[in-house]
């Protein structure tokens, strides 16, 4: 975790990175020897020297490359429509689709 300390009389601000089970305390100011005070703020996890990334770096690294997939099919799909002039759609493969004039299929889902 990264704590902020700030000096009371020549407001200089430390940082002192530390592991969570650590505790630091600034006594004394180095600058001018008076006394320094933790600030209080939502604590910031150094992430960069983990193994493991957090939860949310993990689910956002995830959520992005679906994004990115999502947006390459929908462009390959847009090229396909432009080219064949044709508005449907048929998957042939991963990224392969055949462009057809036939209206979507009806499926009923409520039982009726």
């Amino acid at each position: 975790m990264i704590y902020e300390f700030k000096c009371h009389d020549c407001d200089l601000v430390l940082e002192h990175l530390c592991s969570i089970g650590e505790q630091p305390s600034y006594k004394k100011c180095p600058k001018c020897g008076k006394r320094c005070e933790q600030t209080i703020y939502a604590p910031y996890v150094a992430t960069s020297g983990m193994s493991n990334s957090s939860l949310d770096v993990a689910i956002g690294r995830d959520a992005e490359k679906r994004w990115d997939r999502i947006h390459q099919r929908q462009e390959v799909r847009d090229k396909v429509r432009k080219e064949s002039g044709k508005p449907a759609l048929t998957k042939v493969g991963q990224d392969e689709y055949k462009a057809h004039n036939r209206p979507l299929d009806f499926v009923p889902t409520n039982g009726k």
